[in-house]
């Protein structure tokens, strides 16, 4: 997975709610952050900074030890001898610092395409999901899933919390699939650990020469002349982690904030964010409201030629739209529904000019936004419907459907 956006969009700060989630369902969390600023950059207690202050030794070795650690898993796994671990999210930050030495951005990239079934998860913030911009062959980022930060809005505007798109494949590609839509609010400010994490991995419970195979057989990118270099301070690392876990469990109870209720023996504790969402609650549905649609229901509900896309048709006419932008908005967006839209003015003899539109921050502007996002519409598809720009409409957006 990719959080994509510009400096300043707020990556950063998705990147520590997610931890904050993933800490409370018991998994550890690295974060590879070698510009990491404390005034700037908020983490929330429990995860692991590696690489602070561009100390790349430590954050190399990170690295590579979650790629054994990947290897390890899945060889113990094959045997029906892996032990109770929990899962290691590795969180890059600041993309463009690791991406400049091949082998690093090499594991990085095997993180986030291998590593998921063993539980040993990364995830890469690129300011673009370009080629250029991720510095990753096109097949290989065609694979990832993308979190992208909107445009960076103007001073005025707040700048969390927002609406962030999550897409299957490169967003701007015929074939990427819209997955769905999150709200990213303030990260979660609390004091974070410094260094690799202990008393989670796996690789720890092996014996010397098996470690050693699993090194050999997980084909380490090394830079040239470091192979024995690297191989000996994972044996060094290994030693250490085998004496510190010797009579500790793996897997460790995450620190629980101030306030949580405590949970019983035998039950697992509700997690403080909703079922199928990653960085915020949902928001509080007002009472009477129904409830909001997903795009694929959208897309099936208003699909060309049925009854439903020709009441859509003429309700955002008869709101002042012209026939081509109803014609975009429509999820079938092509000629034919360009040709489908006029075919329907004309048969009820509609002329949008004759309509007013509603102004930006209107009470008919905000009933309309909140009509179409029930209706199951992304918030990018109502901001290209509105007048005006874009990104302004977004923000706007935002405001109305998930204020605090």
């Amino acid at each position: 997975m990719a959080v994509v956006g510009g400096t300043g969009s707020g990556k950063t700060s998705v990147m520590s709610r997610l931890a904050a989630h993933r800490i409370r369902s018991g998994a550890v969390v690295m974060a590879v952050a070698y510009h990491y600023d404390p005034e700037r950059d908020a983490w929330p207690d429990g995860v692991h900074i590696v690489g602070a202050g561009y100390r790349r030794t430590e954050g190399d070795l990170a690295m590579y030890l979650a790629l054994t650690e990947m290897v390890a898993r899945y060889r113990l796994a094959a045997r029906r001898a892996l032990p109770a671990v929990p899962r290691i999210y590795v969180f890059v930050d600041e993309w463009k610092a690791v991406s400049q030495r091949a082998n690093i951005a090499a594991v990085a990239v095997r993180l986030v395409n291998e590593g998921r079934k063993a539980g040993v998860i990364g995830l890469l913030t690129p300011h673009t999901p370009t080629v250029s911009g991720m510095k990753l062959e096109g097949g290989v980022r065609d694979a990832f899933r993308f979190i992208v930060m909107p445009e960076t809005p103007p001073k005025k505007y707040a700048r969390l919390p927002r609406v962030v798109d999550v897409w299957a494949g490169k967003p701007e590609a015929p074939d990427a699939r819209l997955i769905g839509q999150y709200v990213a609010r303030a990260p979660v400010n609390g004091k974070p650990a410094f260094g690799i994490p202990s008393g989670c991995w796996a690789l720890a419970r092996m014996e010397r020469g098996e470690v050693e195979s699993v090194i050999a057989d997980a084909e380490l990118p090394y830079p040239r002349g470091q192979a024995d270099a690297i191989d000996e301070a994972i044996m060094r690392w290994w030693a250490r982690e085998r004496g510190n876990q010797a009579g500790h469990t793996l897997s460790r109870t995450p620190p629980v904030p101030h306030g949580t209720p405590p949970v019983r023996p035998g039950t697992h504790p509700v997690p403080a964010v909703s079922a199928g969402h990653t960085l915020s609650r949902t928001p509080p549905v007002p009472h009477g409201t129904p409830p909001v649609r997903t795009f694929e229901q959208f897309t099936r509900i208003f699909a060309p030629n049925t009854e439903a896309e020709t009441k859509l048709i003429l309700a955002l006419l008869k709101s002042g739209f012209s026939q081509t932008k109803v014609a975009n908005f429509l999820p079938s967006k092509s000629a034919p529904a360009r040709e489908r839209v006029q075919t329907v003015a004309a048969r009820y003899r509609i002329d949008w000019k004759a309509y007013p539109r509603p102004r930006a921050g209107s009470g008919a502007e905000r009933a309309l936004v909140q009509r179409l996002h029930a209706l199951g519409a992304d918030v990018r598809r109502i901001a290209k419907l509105l007048d005006g720009n874009t990104a302004e409409n977004r923000t706007r957006i935002n405001g109305i459907l998930f204020r605090n």
